[in-house]
């Protein structure tokens, strides 16, 4: 399909034409954790501590001398999904509210737990050891489901059950509802998709995206594409000098710039996604569209091939997952007219 220009009307979502946040509350740079059921009504105190063996609760004392924790304003995917930035580096490398004293070399944070009860939620910070793929120094977002809109008090809960108070946060409703699955004829729809995806045909590939072949990845494969898509863009905001290392250097500040917005409205996205064997690797391929741009070109036919446009700016942009690497390259976005 040839690349067209976008019309004025539809150059930036509408549905994200709002004030974006502070630049505090774009210092966001976790994502969700895996396997960690955060909607849980009970308390995190003694479930916490029973969990993995080699893993340990952190107290919020423990906390303070590594550089303290911050909760950052609240993040809802397109699939409805609430996420709970967490910033907290747990190395003592990084200060966030209060200077490091101590460096904790070794470890690594398994997860950030979350439990609601009511208008509260309760989080706690899982340590556990270096060596597991995909872990880092780097707190996730806890993930909280589809919460119901509103204001919630945060509080970090110690192991013995004992709380300290954090912030009050306001989760927006949802909005902006995800392309309706009956226009996808020929693509494939993902279930549970946080960027409302589909698959590409395999013999459909992306037009001009340098390849070897193309394959057609699982749904699980692109939901772990998305789940490290979003921490690499969040963590960008905070701590740019750790992910998307292949930016070019001249361009470097005007993409995180760019990236920092876009992490600002990940519910306003749909996802057109391919499989590629590039330099040996197997490679997801994403198209990220505002969806509002994607429901007016499938309002008159089904969605049937790659929609790529000039201008539009961060409304529009592409990035690449190796999954043989566990890592995203080859981020790109629009420009202005």
């Amino acid at each position: 399909m040839g690349v067209r220009r976008l019309g004025r009307r539809r150059r930036i979502a509408s549905q994200m034409m709002r004030s974006w946040p502070t630049a505090t509350a774009l210092l966001v740079f976790a994502a969700a954790s895996a396997g960690c059921d955060s909607n849980s009504r009970d308390g995190l105190a003694g479930s916490v501590v029973r969990a993995v063996a080699g893993t340990e609760h952190r107290d919020w004392a423990s906390l303070q001398p590594l550089g303290g924790l911050r909760v950052l304003d609240p993040v809802r995917l397109a699939d409805g999904t609430v996420l709970l930035p967490v910033a907290f580096d747990i190395s003592g490398l990084t200060s966030v509210t209060t200077t490091p004293r101590t460096i904790n070399s070794g470890s690594v944070v398994v997860r950030t737990d979350a439990a609601v009860t009511g208008d509260h939620i309760r989080l706690g910070i899982i340590q556990g050891l270096a060596g597991e793929r995909g872990l880092t120094c780097f707190a996730r977002s806890a993930k909280l489901g589809d919460l119901v809109a509103g204001d919630y008090a945060v509080e970090y809960e110690n192991a013995d059950g004992t709380t300290v108070p954090l912030r009050t946060v306001h989760v927006s409703p949802p909005d902006n509802p995800p392309v309706a699955a009956s226009t996808r004829v020929s693509w494939t729809a993902v279930p549970g998709s946080w960027l409302d995806a589909s698959i590409a045909p395999a013999d459909r590939p992306p037009p001009g995206v340098a390849s070897a072949g193309s394959f057609s990845p699982t749904a699980d494969e692109v939901r772990r594409a998305e789940q490290r898509i979003i921490e690499t863009l969040l963590l960008a905001s905070w701590k740019p000098d750790c992910v998307l290392l292949d930016l070019p250097a001249e361009r470097r500040d005007w993409f995180l710039a760019e990236i920092a917005k876009i992490a600002a409205h990940l519910d306003g996205f749909s996802a057109q996604v391919a499989g590629l064997v590039v330099d040996g690797h197997r490679r997801l391929f994403f198209n990220v569209l505002a969806r509002d741009i994607l429901r007016q070109e499938t309002k008159l036919a089904p969605l049937e091939d790659w929609y790529f446009f000039f201008d539009g700016g961060w409304s529009l942009w592409r990035i690449q997952y190796d999954l043989d690497d566990d890592r995203c390259l080859a981020f790109d976005s629009n420009g202005y007219a």
